[in-house]
């Protein structure tokens, strides 16, 4: 389409596949630098942080619930132009500073958290069931320790060439779904 200046082949290309094309030179095909979000822990408190698009923009989670916070703004140089949208030599520029976001804090412990996804997978398959899903309170201050739903997927590779398995694995059960205990609520204490 020769009214297009660009088309994007592939974003967030692994470096091993971008070396290999760099190799062969391939005229009008060019590379820019992309940003990709990475989870250090995978699998961990999946459905809690929740995925970002490939542009950072939270999806799912507290990456979605506290986009706007987390993102921070961009940076950018203003300068004039003329009605052409060319730069104005010599003309006046100001640069604005990028604003980092805010950091999020929870009261999930590392841990507990380990344990418990431990336990919900473990569960799930002696009992061969659908899922598991769990949480753990601190009785003194009903802080949430940790939280989960088995089964889960890695951050880092979310399924997203298949939205129905996206969609089922991201949504936190623990806080979606309604769970009716009856008789046997009558031994907890909350």
């Amino acid at each position: 389409d020769s009214k297009k200046s660009e088309v994007w082949l592939k974003r967030q290309l692994d470096k091993k596949a971008a070396d290999e094309l760099r190799e062969l030179s391939l005229p009008g095909v060019y590379f820019t630098i992309d940003v990709k979000r990475y989870y250090p822990n995978g699998s961990f408190l999946t459905q809690t942080l929740g995925f970002t698009s490939v542009d950072g923009n939270g999806l799912e989670g507290l990456e979605a619930y506290y986009d706007k916070y987390l993102s921070g703004q961009s940076g950018k140089i203003v300068s004039e132009a003329d009605r052409d949208g060319r730069e104005v030599p010599l003309g006046e520029k100001a640069y604005i500073a990028p604003v980092d976001g805010y950091n999020v804090v929870l009261t999930v412990d590392e841990v507990i958290q380990s344990f418990l996804e431990k336990s919900l997978e473990e569960a799930m398959v002696q009992q061969n069931a659908k899922g598991a899903w769990g949480i753990v309170m601190d009785p003194m201050t009903g802080g949430i320790l940790a939280l989960g739903s088995y089964p889960d997927y890695d951050l880092n590779s979310p399924p997203r060439d298949d939205i129905a398995l996206l969609m089922e694995l991201s949504r936190n059960k623990v806080i979606t779904d309604v769970y009716e205990p009856g008789s046997t609520f009558k031994a907890m204490t909350c």
